[in-house]
């Protein structure tokens, strides 16, 4: 074999990896978006099942895995999720000092001077879920439903 040859038979299979290198890219963003799509739809319907559930009002959830019901670990929610639920139960507005009173009540680890102010910000990243009305923050309800985050 020449050293043309050679060169021709590396330049056909650099060609050749590229446009393979190209259709897995291809493959990579649409698995990925088909990956975010149904993570997208796995959070929805396990939000609705476990916020729209009876059990809610009763502070409890079902554990999916297990098919059992058990109260919420709030150490594992976040301050979002966690603030709705009690909002729900509250059916009122609270302060955001109430509602980090109520969320370290319930199990979850926040210390320092800093707890309200994290909550605070945390419920400003929704404006679709909450609303401020003075020092009080609020849930907005659509039609009977919360609007899932």
């Amino acid at each position: 074999m020449g050293k043309q040859e050679v060169i021709d038979y590396l330049f056909e299979k650099v060609r050749a990896l590229e446009n393979k290198l190209k259709d897995l890219d291809s493959q990579i963003t649409t698995l990925s978006k088909e990956r975010d799509s149904v993570a997208r739809a796995y959070d929805s319907y396990r939000y609705t099942l476990e916020s729209e559930n009876q059990y809610v009002s009763q502070g409890m959830t079902v554990d999916i895995v297990q098919g059992i019901i058990q109260p919420y670990n709030f150490s594992d929610l976040p301050i979002h999720r966690a603030t709705e639920i009690i909002l729900k139960e509250f059916t009122r507005g609270m302060t955001s000092a109430e509602l980090t009173q109520e969320i370290i009540k319930r199990g979850k680890i926040m210390t320092g001077p800093n707890s309200v102010t994290i909550v605070n910000n945390s419920l400003r990243r929704f404006p679709k879920l909450f609303k401020k009305e003075g020092s009080k923050w609020m849930l907005i309800i659509k039609d009977g439903e919360t609007i899932a985050a």
